[in-house]
């Protein structure tokens, strides 16, 4: 049996999915003045670094790399997402729900 919030009827185990989904969505976040982007320090702890053969996907891969020649390590995935989030001055991330409209500031 599941633990449930009463007040949400949202089970321990889907609040703990979401809390590690905002952990990691956020986890990208940059502003100016931080040091360089770590792929490993920073998002490290969701990924297995001891396995290869693994496919990893993402879209956000301005190369598309990742999305036509799959990352097959977590090394390989975040060698190819450093150079471009280290370009980056500053980098907002966010959840949004479905059909949800976000304006571009």
């Amino acid at each position: 049996m599941q633990d449930t919030n009463e007040a949400t009827s949202v089970t321990i185990g889907e609040e703990a999915v979401a809390g590690l989904r905002r952990e990691w969505v956020f986890g990208w976040e940059r502003v100016a003045g931080n040091a360089p982007f770590s792929f490993r320090e920073s998002l490290g702890r969701f990924y297995d670094w001891s396995l290869d053969g693994v496919m990893l996907y993402d879209d956000f891969d301005a190369g598309h790399r990742v999305g036509h020649r799959v990352a097959h390590s977590a090394a390989e995935c975040g060698a190819i997402f450093e150079p471009t989030i280290r370009s980056m001055r500053t980098l907002k991330a966010g959840i949004v729900r479905p059909g949800t409209f976000m304006p571009v500031a």
